[in-house]
Protein backbone atom coordinates (compact mmCIF):
# COMPACT_ATOMS: atom_id res chain seq x y z
CA UNK A 1 0.00 0.00 0.00
CA UNK A 2 2.22 2.92 -1.36
CA UNK A 3 0.21 5.13 -2.72
CA UNK A 4 -0.90 8.02 -0.38
CA UNK A 5 -4.33 8.19 -1.95
CA UNK A 6 -5.13 4.48 -1.52
CA UNK A 7 -3.68 4.73 1.73
CA UNK A 8 -5.93 7.43 2.18
CA UNK A 9 -8.97 5.63 0.98
CA UNK A 10 -8.30 2.78 2.99
CA UNK A 11 -7.74 5.50 6.19
CA UNK A 12 -11.73 6.60 5.13
CA UNK A 13 -13.04 3.12 5.46
CA UNK A 14 -11.50 2.08 8.61
CA UNK A 15 -13.03 5.39 10.01
CA UNK A 16 -16.72 4.47 8.48
CA UNK A 17 -15.97 0.46 10.09
CA UNK A 18 -15.53 2.70 13.45
CA UNK A 19 -11.82 1.52 13.73
CA UNK A 20 -10.95 4.85 14.38
CA UNK A 21 -7.31 4.03 15.72
CA UNK A 22 -6.45 2.39 12.04
CA UNK A 23 -8.09 5.96 10.45
CA UNK A 24 -5.58 7.98 12.68
CA UNK A 25 -2.75 5.78 11.96
CA UNK A 26 -2.76 5.65 8.16
CA UNK A 27 -3.51 9.40 8.42
CA UNK A 28 -0.66 10.34 10.17
CA UNK A 29 1.21 7.74 7.32
CA UNK A 30 0.24 10.10 4.21
CA UNK A 31 1.18 13.24 6.27
CA UNK A 32 5.07 11.44 7.58
CA UNK A 33 5.44 11.07 3.42
CA UNK A 34 5.29 14.62 2.98
CA UNK A 35 2.27 14.78 1.08
CA UNK A 36 -0.01 17.62 1.93
CA UNK A 37 -3.12 15.64 0.81
CA UNK A 38 -6.36 18.16 1.89
CA UNK A 39 -8.56 15.15 2.80
CA UNK A 40 -5.86 13.87 5.54
CA UNK A 41 -6.31 16.63 7.79
CA UNK A 42 -9.86 16.60 7.16
CA UNK A 43 -10.23 13.15 7.93
CA UNK A 44 -7.98 14.02 11.65
CA UNK A 45 -10.53 16.60 12.24
CA UNK A 46 -13.46 13.91 11.88
CA UNK A 47 -11.19 11.61 13.84
CA UNK A 48 -10.78 14.48 17.00
CA UNK A 49 -14.72 15.14 16.70
CA UNK A 50 -15.42 11.62 17.16
CA UNK A 51 -13.16 11.84 20.16
CA UNK A 52 -14.19 14.51 21.67
CA UNK A 53 -11.78 17.04 20.75
CA UNK A 54 -13.64 19.54 18.66
CA UNK A 55 -10.97 22.34 19.43
CA UNK A 56 -8.03 20.04 17.77
CA UNK A 57 -10.48 19.51 15.09
CA UNK A 58 -10.75 23.21 14.33
CA UNK A 59 -6.99 23.05 14.07
CA UNK A 60 -6.67 20.27 11.28
CA UNK A 61 -10.27 21.21 9.16
CA UNK A 62 -8.57 25.02 9.27
CA UNK A 63 -5.21 23.03 8.12
CA UNK A 64 -7.04 21.01 5.30
CA UNK A 65 -8.84 24.25 4.08
CA UNK A 66 -5.99 25.80 3.33
CA UNK A 67 -4.82 23.51 1.06
CA UNK A 68 -7.83 23.13 -0.71
CA UNK A 69 -10.81 25.99 0.26
CA UNK A 70 -13.19 24.74 -1.87
CA UNK A 71 -13.17 21.59 0.08
CA UNK A 72 -17.02 21.18 1.31
CA UNK A 73 -16.49 18.58 3.60
CA UNK A 74 -13.69 20.20 5.77
CA UNK A 75 -16.07 23.56 5.29
CA UNK A 76 -18.79 22.31 6.94
CA UNK A 77 -17.55 20.15 9.66
CA UNK A 78 -15.14 23.28 10.67
CA UNK A 79 -18.45 24.89 11.39
CA UNK A 80 -19.66 22.02 13.45
CA UNK A 81 -16.30 21.86 15.44
CA UNK A 82 -16.02 25.63 15.95
CA UNK A 83 -19.78 25.33 17.56
CA UNK A 84 -18.76 22.62 19.86
CA UNK A 85 -15.09 23.70 20.86
CA UNK A 86 -17.03 27.11 22.22
CA UNK A 87 -19.08 25.48 24.44
CA UNK A 88 -18.15 25.62 27.73
CA UNK A 89 -16.04 22.69 29.26
CA UNK A 90 -17.86 20.46 31.89
CA UNK A 91 -15.82 20.98 35.21
CA UNK A 92 -13.35 18.34 35.60
CA UNK A 93 -14.51 15.61 38.80
CA UNK A 94 -12.22 15.48 41.84
CA UNK A 95 -9.12 12.61 41.64
CA UNK A 96 -9.17 10.96 38.19
CA UNK A 97 -7.00 7.60 37.92
CA UNK A 98 -5.65 6.28 35.07
CA UNK A 99 -5.12 1.78 35.72
CA UNK A 100 -2.66 0.52 33.67
CA UNK A 101 -2.88 -3.41 33.45
CA UNK A 102 0.18 -5.59 32.07
CA UNK A 103 0.10 -5.90 28.32
CA UNK A 104 0.96 -9.16 28.81
CA UNK A 105 4.49 -9.67 26.39
CA UNK A 106 7.89 -9.46 27.11
CA UNK A 107 9.66 -7.37 29.47
CA UNK A 108 10.39 -3.77 28.43
CA UNK A 109 7.48 -4.33 25.62
CA UNK A 110 5.33 -4.44 28.90
CA UNK A 111 7.65 -1.22 30.50
CA UNK A 112 7.10 0.44 27.09
CA UNK A 113 3.10 -0.12 27.24
CA UNK A 114 3.40 1.72 30.86
CA UNK A 115 5.39 4.12 29.67
CA UNK A 116 2.54 5.30 26.67
CA UNK A 117 0.19 5.25 29.60
CA UNK A 118 2.32 7.57 31.73
CA UNK A 119 2.41 10.06 28.68
CA UNK A 120 -1.71 9.75 28.54
CA UNK A 121 -2.06 10.10 32.28
CA UNK A 122 0.34 13.91 32.22
CA UNK A 123 -2.17 14.58 28.86
CA UNK A 124 -5.19 14.03 30.45
CA UNK A 125 -4.44 15.13 34.36
CA UNK A 126 -5.02 11.99 35.96
CA UNK A 127 -2.95 9.80 38.58
CA UNK A 128 -1.42 6.75 37.27
CA UNK A 129 -1.81 3.17 39.05
CA UNK A 130 0.46 0.50 37.98
CA UNK A 131 -1.07 -3.03 38.41
CA UNK A 132 0.60 -5.76 36.58
CA UNK A 133 -1.67 -9.03 37.37
CA UNK A 134 -1.12 -12.88 36.58
CA UNK A 135 -1.25 -12.22 32.98
CA UNK A 136 2.57 -10.56 33.59
CA UNK A 137 5.00 -13.42 32.17
CA UNK A 138 7.18 -11.81 35.15
CA UNK A 139 4.73 -12.60 37.98
CA UNK A 140 6.86 -15.08 40.22
CA UNK A 141 2.83 -16.01 41.99
CA UNK A 142 4.07 -14.91 45.45
CA UNK A 143 2.08 -10.87 44.68
CA UNK A 144 -0.84 -9.23 43.27
CA UNK A 145 1.12 -6.57 41.41
CA UNK A 146 4.36 -7.87 39.57
CA UNK A 147 5.34 -4.16 38.55
CA UNK A 148 6.09 -3.49 42.21
CA UNK A 149 8.39 -6.45 41.97
CA UNK A 150 10.69 -4.74 39.88
CA UNK A 151 9.84 -1.17 40.32
CA UNK A 152 8.84 1.70 42.96
CA UNK A 153 5.26 3.14 42.35
CA UNK A 154 4.50 5.58 40.19
CA UNK A 155 2.23 6.89 42.49
CA UNK A 156 0.46 6.83 45.93
CA UNK A 157 -2.65 5.39 44.85
CA UNK A 158 -3.05 1.32 44.55
CA UNK A 159 -6.02 -0.32 42.89
CA UNK A 160 -7.32 -1.04 46.25
CA UNK A 161 -8.31 2.49 45.75
CA UNK A 162 -10.29 2.42 42.78
CA UNK A 163 -12.51 0.03 43.73
CA UNK A 164 -14.26 1.38 46.87
CA UNK A 165 -16.75 4.50 47.09
CA UNK A 166 -19.11 4.73 43.45
CA UNK A 167 -16.58 5.23 40.36
CA UNK A 168 -17.18 5.66 37.15
CA UNK A 169 -15.30 4.05 34.78
CA UNK A 170 -14.21 3.91 30.65
CA UNK A 171 -13.90 1.84 28.58
CA UNK A 172 -17.71 0.57 30.05
CA UNK A 173 -16.03 -2.86 29.80
CA UNK A 174 -14.65 -2.12 33.38
CA UNK A 175 -16.85 -0.95 37.16
CA UNK A 176 -15.45 -1.05 40.37
CA UNK A 177 -16.21 -4.34 41.04
CA UNK A 178 -14.45 -6.09 38.17
CA UNK A 179 -10.78 -3.86 38.01
CA UNK A 180 -8.62 -6.39 39.73
CA UNK A 181 -9.71 -8.65 36.83
CA UNK A 182 -6.17 -9.45 34.82
CA UNK A 183 -7.75 -8.44 31.41
CA UNK A 184 -11.23 -8.03 29.92
CA UNK A 185 -12.12 -8.48 25.94
CA UNK A 186 -8.55 -6.98 25.35
CA UNK A 187 -7.98 -8.44 22.02
CA UNK A 188 -11.22 -9.38 20.89
CA UNK A 189 -14.87 -8.72 21.79
CA UNK A 190 -16.94 -5.26 22.93
CA UNK A 191 -14.30 -2.63 23.94
CA UNK A 192 -11.58 -4.43 22.49
CA UNK A 193 -8.40 -2.67 21.79
CA UNK A 194 -8.76 0.15 23.27
CA UNK A 195 -6.15 2.59 21.85
CA UNK A 196 -4.91 5.78 23.93
CA UNK A 197 -7.21 7.69 21.69
CA UNK A 198 -10.35 7.13 23.11
CA UNK A 199 -9.21 8.13 26.42
CA UNK A 200 -8.13 11.67 25.69
CA UNK A 201 -11.01 13.55 26.40
CA UNK A 202 -12.66 11.00 28.36
CA UNK A 203 -14.30 12.38 31.94
CA UNK A 204 -14.92 9.32 33.88
CA UNK A 205 -13.35 8.57 37.55
CA UNK A 206 -11.43 5.73 36.38
CA UNK A 207 -9.84 5.17 32.94
CA UNK A 208 -8.64 1.48 32.37
CA UNK A 209 -5.58 0.85 29.68
CA UNK A 210 -5.04 -3.33 29.27
CA UNK A 211 -3.77 -2.48 25.03
CA UNK A 212 -1.01 -0.82 24.14
CA UNK A 213 -0.52 2.26 22.56
CA UNK A 214 3.18 3.53 21.28
CA UNK A 215 4.59 7.17 22.74
CA UNK A 216 5.17 8.18 19.34
CA UNK A 217 1.95 7.57 18.53
CA UNK A 218 0.43 10.05 20.96
CA UNK A 219 3.02 12.54 20.62
CA UNK A 220 1.00 14.30 17.79
CA UNK A 221 -2.26 15.10 20.22
CA UNK A 222 -0.24 16.70 22.87
CA UNK A 223 -1.54 20.08 23.25
CA UNK A 224 0.64 23.19 22.17
CA UNK A 225 0.30 24.94 25.47
CA UNK A 226 1.29 22.44 28.21
CA UNK A 227 4.57 21.77 29.15
CA UNK A 228 5.31 18.27 26.73
CA UNK A 229 4.88 20.81 23.45
CA UNK A 230 7.65 20.73 21.35
CA UNK A 231 9.36 17.81 22.77
CA UNK A 232 9.56 14.42 20.43
CA UNK A 233 9.49 11.21 21.02
CA UNK A 234 12.87 10.26 22.05
CA UNK A 235 12.87 13.10 24.70
CA UNK A 236 9.35 12.09 26.12
CA UNK A 237 10.64 8.98 26.79
CA UNK A 238 13.77 9.99 28.59
CA UNK A 239 11.24 12.35 30.75
CA UNK A 240 9.24 9.44 30.98
CA UNK A 241 11.81 7.05 32.18
CA UNK A 242 13.97 9.93 34.68
CA UNK A 243 10.14 10.91 36.44
CA UNK A 244 8.45 7.27 36.76
CA UNK A 245 10.80 4.34 36.49
CA UNK A 246 13.03 3.63 39.57
CA UNK A 247 14.24 0.22 39.88
CA UNK A 248 13.63 -1.56 43.44
CA UNK A 249 16.47 -1.19 45.84
CA UNK A 250 17.79 -4.87 45.36
CA UNK A 251 17.89 -4.45 41.51
CA UNK A 252 19.87 -1.03 42.02
CA UNK A 253 22.03 -2.53 44.16
CA UNK A 254 22.90 -5.46 42.17
CA UNK A 255 23.80 -3.49 38.53
CA UNK A 256 26.24 -1.06 40.85
CA UNK A 257 28.11 -4.42 42.32
CA UNK A 258 28.38 -5.82 38.44
CA UNK A 259 29.18 -2.05 37.12
CA UNK A 260 32.15 -1.97 39.78
CA UNK A 261 33.23 -5.23 39.89
CA UNK A 262 34.02 -5.48 35.92
CA UNK A 263 33.15 -2.13 34.12
CA UNK A 264 34.21 0.68 36.21
CA UNK A 265 37.18 2.91 34.94
CA UNK A 266 37.04 1.09 31.75
CA UNK A 267 35.97 2.35 28.30
CA UNK A 268 33.16 -0.14 27.00
CA UNK A 269 31.97 -1.43 23.64
CA UNK A 270 27.95 -3.26 24.38
CA UNK A 271 26.24 -4.91 21.81
CA UNK A 272 22.88 -6.42 22.14
CA UNK A 273 22.38 -9.45 19.78
CA UNK A 274 18.97 -11.25 19.72
CA UNK A 275 18.70 -14.99 19.28
CA UNK A 276 16.30 -17.80 20.52
CA UNK A 277 12.26 -16.23 19.35
CA UNK A 278 13.48 -12.80 17.67
CA UNK A 279 14.02 -15.58 14.65
CA UNK A 280 10.09 -16.00 14.13
CA UNK A 281 9.53 -12.14 14.46
CA UNK A 282 12.40 -10.89 12.38
CA UNK A 283 12.81 -13.13 9.36
CA UNK A 284 16.12 -11.62 8.51
CA UNK A 285 17.64 -12.18 11.92
CA UNK A 286 20.62 -14.05 10.63
CA UNK A 287 21.78 -11.65 8.02
CA UNK A 288 21.34 -9.10 10.99
CA UNK A 289 23.09 -10.75 13.19
CA UNK A 290 26.55 -10.85 10.49
CA UNK A 291 26.29 -6.92 9.87
CA UNK A 292 27.43 -6.80 13.78
CA UNK A 293 31.25 -7.64 13.11
CA UNK A 294 32.26 -4.62 11.22
CA UNK A 295 31.12 -2.20 13.28
CA UNK A 296 32.48 -4.23 16.11
CA UNK A 297 35.75 -4.49 14.60
CA UNK A 298 36.01 -0.85 13.94
CA UNK A 299 34.79 0.23 17.43
CA UNK A 300 37.66 -2.13 19.17
CA UNK A 301 40.38 -1.26 15.85
CA UNK A 302 40.23 2.44 17.16
CA UNK A 303 40.63 1.89 21.03
CA UNK A 304 42.58 -1.43 21.50
CA UNK A 305 41.87 -1.07 25.44
CA UNK A 306 37.73 -1.28 24.59
CA UNK A 307 36.36 -4.12 26.72
CA UNK A 308 33.15 -5.77 24.94
CA UNK A 309 29.87 -6.00 27.18
CA UNK A 310 27.45 -8.28 25.41
CA UNK A 311 24.02 -8.83 26.09
CA UNK A 312 22.01 -12.15 24.62
CA UNK A 313 19.34 -14.09 25.22
CA UNK A 314 21.59 -17.47 23.24
CA UNK A 315 23.73 -19.51 24.58
CA UNK A 316 24.60 -20.35 21.16
CA UNK A 317 25.63 -16.44 20.42
CA UNK A 318 27.89 -16.14 23.84
CA UNK A 319 29.62 -18.85 22.58
CA UNK A 320 30.50 -17.78 19.12
CA UNK A 321 31.88 -14.19 21.18
CA UNK A 322 33.55 -15.87 23.47
CA UNK A 323 35.73 -17.55 20.70
CA UNK A 324 35.84 -14.87 18.75
CA UNK A 325 36.87 -11.98 21.61
CA UNK A 326 38.24 -14.04 24.30
CA UNK A 327 39.43 -12.09 27.84
CA UNK A 328 38.28 -9.15 26.05
CA UNK A 329 34.60 -10.06 25.93
CA UNK A 330 32.26 -9.83 29.38
CA UNK A 331 28.84 -10.79 30.34
CA UNK A 332 26.66 -11.44 33.08
CA UNK A 333 25.13 -14.54 34.22
CA UNK A 334 22.01 -14.65 33.32
CA UNK A 335 19.47 -16.85 32.18
CA UNK A 336 19.77 -17.84 28.40
CA UNK A 337 18.84 -20.09 25.65
CA UNK A 338 19.75 -22.63 22.45
CA UNK A 339 16.48 -22.91 21.80
CA UNK A 340 13.99 -20.45 19.85
CA UNK A 341 11.68 -20.20 22.74
CA UNK A 342 12.05 -16.66 24.30
CA UNK A 343 13.01 -16.60 27.61
CA UNK A 344 10.01 -15.83 29.31
CA UNK A 345 8.42 -18.51 28.01
CA UNK A 346 10.70 -21.28 29.87
CA UNK A 347 9.73 -22.48 33.05
CA UNK A 348 11.88 -20.78 35.88
CA UNK A 349 11.61 -21.33 39.56
CA UNK A 350 11.87 -17.47 39.95
CA UNK A 351 10.51 -15.62 37.45
CA UNK A 352 11.27 -12.34 39.61
CA UNK A 353 14.78 -13.57 38.24
CA UNK A 354 14.37 -13.04 34.87
CA UNK A 355 12.88 -9.51 35.05
CA UNK A 356 15.83 -8.62 36.98
CA UNK A 357 18.84 -10.01 34.74
CA UNK A 358 16.88 -7.91 31.94
CA UNK A 359 16.97 -4.82 33.70
CA UNK A 360 20.44 -5.34 35.03
CA UNK A 361 22.04 -5.73 31.51
CA UNK A 362 19.36 -3.27 29.97
CA UNK A 363 20.93 -0.63 32.65
CA UNK A 364 24.44 -1.22 32.38
CA UNK A 365 24.61 -1.30 28.28
CA UNK A 366 23.00 2.50 29.17
CA UNK A 367 26.22 2.90 31.81
CA UNK A 368 28.70 2.10 28.87
CA UNK A 369 30.69 4.18 26.56
CA UNK A 370 29.15 2.84 23.15
CA UNK A 371 26.32 0.83 22.14
CA UNK A 372 25.66 -1.06 19.00
CA UNK A 373 21.66 -3.07 18.94
CA UNK A 374 18.81 -4.12 16.92
CA UNK A 375 16.43 -1.95 16.14
CA UNK A 376 13.26 -4.49 16.30
CA UNK A 377 13.92 -5.57 19.93
CA UNK A 378 13.04 -3.61 23.17
CA UNK A 379 16.30 -4.35 25.02
CA UNK A 380 18.34 -2.22 22.04
CA UNK A 381 15.29 0.48 21.93
CA UNK A 382 15.14 0.77 25.44
CA UNK A 383 18.90 1.61 26.11
CA UNK A 384 18.43 4.82 23.93
CA UNK A 385 16.11 6.31 26.49
CA UNK A 386 17.71 5.68 29.64
CA UNK A 387 20.65 7.87 28.39
CA UNK A 388 21.27 10.86 26.96
CA UNK A 389 23.56 9.41 24.14
CA UNK A 390 26.08 11.65 21.39
CA UNK A 391 24.68 10.49 18.12
CA UNK A 392 27.83 8.75 17.16
CA UNK A 393 28.09 6.04 20.28
CA UNK A 394 24.63 4.84 19.74
CA UNK A 395 23.84 2.42 16.76
CA UNK A 396 20.95 0.59 15.62
CA UNK A 397 21.66 -2.07 12.79
CA UNK A 398 17.71 -1.84 11.66
CA UNK A 399 15.34 1.39 12.13
CA UNK A 400 13.40 2.37 15.91
CA UNK A 401 10.86 0.18 15.60
CA UNK A 402 9.11 2.54 18.05
CA UNK A 403 9.37 5.38 15.85
CA UNK A 404 7.85 3.53 12.94
CA UNK A 405 4.12 3.73 11.54
CA UNK A 406 2.30 1.10 14.06
CA UNK A 407 -0.62 -0.83 11.77
CA UNK A 408 -0.43 -3.91 13.19
CA UNK A 409 -1.81 -3.63 16.58
CA UNK A 410 -5.45 -2.59 15.22
CA UNK A 411 -5.36 -4.16 12.14
CA UNK A 412 -9.03 -5.98 12.15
Amino acid sequence: MNDSRQILETAFARFNQRNIPQAEALCRLVISKGEELPDAYSLLGLISLSIGLPGYAVHQFRKALELKPSLALAKKNLKIATKAARKKPRPKRGNRFLLIKAWGFGFWADVDHVLGQLLLAEMTGRTPVVHWGKNSLYNNGTCTNAFELYFDPVSDCTIDNLTTGSRSCFPPKWNQYNLQLNEKNKLAGEFSRMAALYSLARDEDVVVSDFHTYVSDLVPWIDARGPLSGMDAQAIYRYLFRKYLRPKADIRAEIDQYWSDQLKDRRVLAVHVRGSDKISESLNLKDINTRYGPHIEKRLASDPDMALFLLTDSTTILEEYRQKYGERLLYSDCFRTESGVGIHHHRHDDRRRIGIEIIKDTCLASRCDVFIGHGETNVSTTVLHLKDWQPDDYVLLTDNQLYQPHLFLHKR
